[in-house]
C-alpha cells in the first residue's frame, strides 16, 4: 500500500495515523489512560443484557472487540445490567441495499474530520456552546434517508414509525489511517434522547 499524503482535519490533542509524526503531535502531554478504572461490557443482542468482561479496555483492537463479542454469548450473566431503550437490529440492510446507499454515499464529496476520520454532514448549523441554530444551508436529508426510515418503521412501528431526524451524519473509519472516536456523551439539548447508528455504511440519524 503506498504512503499516505493527503491532510487529515485533526487538530489539538486530536492526532492519526496521517499526523502522528508531525511536531504538533510530538508536543503532545502525553496522557494515562483515563478510562483505565471503568467497567467494560460486552452487550449481547440475543439476551439483551450487557455482560462485564476484564478482557477489554479503552484501547483494545476491534479483533479483541469482535472476540470477546462472541465469547459473551455464552458468558455467565452475573454482574450484567439491562440497558433500557437499547435496540439493536442485526442484518437490517441487505448486502445489496448496502452496496447501493454506499455508492450513494460516496457520489457525494466528503470533508476531512478529527481523528483520521472523513465525513458528510446534513442538517443545519449548530453551535453548543452559545445554543444556536442556522438553517438557512440546510438543504435536506439524501435520498436514501427515505429508505432507512421506511425500514425502520417496517420493523418497529411503535418505536420507530413516527421517528423524524434532526441531522445525519456518514462518518469514515480506515484502519490504515488509524481512525477512532473518542469516547463521548452526545448533547440532547437539541437532538433529544434518540440516536440511531446505520453500522454497515455508518451513518447516523439523531
Amino acid at each position: 500500500m503506498g504512503a499516505l499524503v493527503q491532510e487529515c482535519g485533526c487538530k489539538g490533542v486530536r492526532f492519526c495515523a496521517l499526523c502522528e509524526t508531525t511536531e504538533r503531535v510530538k508536543k503532545l502531554r502525553v496522557v494515562e489512560d483515563k478510562y483505565a478504572d471503568y467497567q467494560v461490557f460486552i452487550y449481547d443482542h440475543q439476551r439483551q443484557i450487557a455482560i462485564p468482561t476484564s478482557n477489554l479496555s479503552s484501547k483494545s483492537s476491534l479483533e479483541e472487540i469482535l472476540k470477546e463479542s462472541e465469547a459473551c454469548n455464552s458468558s455467565s450473566t452475573d454482574g450484567s445490567i439491562q440497558i433500557g431503550g437499547l435496540t439493536l437490529i442485526h442484518n437490517f440492510l441487505s448486502e445489496i441495499e448496502e452496496n447501493k446507499i454506499l455508492t450513494m454515499i460516496d457520489s457525494v464529496e466528503w470533508a476531512q474530520s478529527q481523528s483520521g476520520r472523513r465525513k458528510q454532514d446534513y442538517g443545519p448549523k449548530v453551535n453548543f456552546k452559545h445554543r444556536k441554530v442556522k438553517t438557512d444551508t440546510f438543504l435536506g436529508m439524501p435520498a436514501y434517508a427515505d429508505m432507512l426510515l421506511d425500514k425502520m418503521a417496517e420493523y418497529d412501528t411503535a418505536k420507530l414509525g413516527n421517528y423524524q431526524p434532526f441531522e445525519m451524519c456518514n462518518l469514515e473509519y480506515e484502519e490504515v489511517k488509524r481512525s477512532t472516536i473518542e469516547m463521548h456523551q452526545d448533547d440532547m439539548w437539541i437532538w433529544g434522547n434518540r440516536l440511531i447508528r446505520c453500522g454497515g455504511c455508518s451513518n447516523w440519524f439523531s
